[in-house]
């Protein structure tokens, strides 16, 4: 199977990006919806460049492309030198811990979201959630108004 169109994409980010994190969130997995929502920001950045969507070595590039189309101004404040990318992407996704430099408080303000205090990043995963799920809707409606063309994938997941 081929995802090519739009609403094919929508399926895909809806089913496997935006929904599942409330779902793990709600049942307390909340590690685990950090590190779907960590990877959801390369996805998302997979849509604003020009390579195929399982090009390697782009990771970097399209965590940064996601902040800069889809996401709010503290996110470009936390990846400052990268650390947000380092922290969440390179270090927690690899690892399925956090490292030192990453904080993750279950509970917390949409203020202490993306604080930075003595070079350690908090996350409140549910202020991710929301700002992850704004993101991925913002993504669709592009799709879906042709500012971003879909590209095409193949796969085996897709029914």
């Amino acid at each position: 199977m081929i995802l090519q169109t739009a609403l094919q994409h929508e399926k895909y980010l809806r089913e496997n990006l935006i929904d599942p994190p409330r779902k793990m969130l709600d049942c307390g997995f909340d590690l685990q919806a950090v590190l779907l929502m960590a990877q959801s920001f390369e996805i998302y950045g997979a849509y604003f460049d020009n390579k195929p969507f399982r090009a390697s070595g782009q990771s970097l590039k399209r965590f940064n492309l996601a902040i800069k189309n889809l996401f709010n101004y503290k996110y470009h404040l936390s990846n400052r030198n990268n650390m947000l990318y380092t922290q969440m992407r390179a270090m927690f996704i690899h690892s399925l811990l956090p490292g030192e430099g990453l904080l993750i408080k279950q509970v917390g303000t949409v203020a202490e979201h993306l604080q930075i205090s003595n070079g350690i990043i908090t996350i409140i995963p549910a202020v991710l959630h929301e700002d992850v799920k704004e993101a991925g809707i913002n993504l669709i409606e592009r799709l879906n108004t042709g500012t971003i063309i879909p590209k095409r994938i193949s796969t085996s997941w897709f029914s």
